[in-house]
């Protein structure tokens, strides 16, 4: 095996892929506007969305306000209230988001409530609707603290204090770390997109440089040459890996700067308590963190990219290709996702299972979590996975009735 024409070979076909305008857009220009913009930019778009719904004046009607006085005046204090006079079908007309909630007082209220009964406050609301359940958000708060102010006087009644409801309470203390706590919350959507990045990343290029190949008609050239079949297999499949990996550190790099500079500005001062907490964890990610993730990435680059080759190389026509191609996605998906699932652990009977274990090892690395016997087992596994499916691709280019299948 000569390692100089496995080099020109990669130059070569290198160079003719960055000239590839698809190869460009979905490597290159996808990873670094689209998924950043889906994940971070949409997020501080609805944030300033549900903040201007929840000021906007909410429709609302209020039945039998001369049964509870007091409670009816709280309700009308809501001051984005606007209150309105009970259609005939109040039901569709919440329905229809004419009225966004309805509060009905049932007669004698007051009287239930001082023989000791549970009188039932109705609301009627349109569940699913934002600016219903925003508005039903508010009339449990007015109600809630109304009711609280009722249980507390009647302890007063009886010589008790609102300590004697609570004889202990619970002190709950969080001993996890800022970059343990984004392993949680963000940890497993982040090694989620990468791995699903790497995929995309390597689709066209192994497509190009095989179904692509053949219908362009310059596989038989290519083969023909002096350089051996492994030799051209190598460097086709280093091309396909780099422009892999290329996506994947250009999708990395496009998330960390949206999620600590983009997204803050965007959002800027009016940032919910929640949405400022993560921005400041995510600047607090481990970097070692990021760079082993990376370097769990890499054997499924090369897993990826000898995959799509072998597949690629079936089709008689790049149209055929992206056919055959078009399954793996959900392949890849389903098993990437499992590091989303709540409850579930790395350990070393998950690192073995290919994609599953980057994903979830890519949580503990975030949240600065080395343990290097799991990290091991998950690079070598990848490893021996990657390099069954090269010795697979090799051998499927030694077939001629699969190279220059009709």
């Amino acid at each position: 095996m000569n390692w100089r024409n496995i080099i020109n070979v990669y130059a070569k076909e290198l160079r003719d892929t960055l000239r590839d305008r698809r190869t460009i857009i979905w490597s290159i220009v996808f990873p670094v506007l689209f998924i950043p913009g889906l994940m971070f930019g949409m997020i501080g778009i609805s944030a300033k969305v549900m903040k201007k719904a929840s000021g906007e004046s909410a429709p609302v009607v209020l039945i039998g306000e001369q049964n509870a006085p007091e409670l009816a005046r709280r309700i009308r204090g809501i001051e984005r209230f606007a209150f309105e006079e009970a259609p005939e079908d109040l039901d569709a007309a919440v329905g229809s988001k004419q009225i966004r909630a309805a509060v009905e007082i049932p007669p004698e209220f007051e009287t239930a409530l001082a023989n000791g009964e549970q009188p039932a406050l109705l609301i009627r609301f349109h569940s699913g609707e934002f600016k219903s359940e925003s508005a039903v958000s508010d009339i449990r708060r007015v109600a809630t603290d109304y009711r609280q102010e009722l249980v507390e006087a009647k302890l007063v009644d009886f010589g008790l204090g609102a300590k004697d409801l609570e004889p202990f309470i619970l002190k709950p203390q969080n001993v996890a770390s800022q970059e343990q706590v984004i392993a949680r919350s963000a940890g497993g959507i982040v090694p989620y997109v990468i791995i699903l990045m790497c995929l995309v990343g390597a689709m066209f290029p192994a497509i190009d440089l095989t179904a692509g190949e053949k219908e362009r008609g310059t596989m038989e050239t290519i083969v023909a040459s002096s350089v051996g079949r492994t030799e051209l297999v190598l460097g086709k499949f280093l091309t396909v890996m780099t422009t892999s990996l290329s996506t994947c550190v250009l999708s990395l790099a496009s998330l960390a700067v949206t999620a600590t500079v983009i997204v803050p500005r965007l959002i800027g001062a009016e940032a919910s308590g929640d949405m400022k907490e993560f921005v400041a964890m995510a600047r607090s990610v481990d970097p070692m963190g990021i760079l082993g993730l990376l370097l769990l990435i890499l054997p499924l680059t090369m897993l990826f990219s000898a995959v799509l080759m072998s597949v690629a190389l079936f089709a008689r026509s790049y149209r055929e290709a992206q056919q055959y191609i078009g399954p793996l996605p959900a392949v890849v998906i389903l098993p990437a996702m499992i590091g989303l699932l709540p409850g579930t652990e790395l350990s070393f009977k998950t690192a073995m299972i290919p994609i599953t274990g980057t994903s979830l090892a890519g949580k503990e690395l975030l949240a600065g979590a080395f343990d290097w016997s799991i990290l091991t087992v998950i690079f070598a596994s990848s490893c021996v996975y990657a390099l069954i499916a090269l010795t697979i691709t090799v051998r499927q280019f030694r077939r001629e009735e699969v190279l220059f299948r009709a």
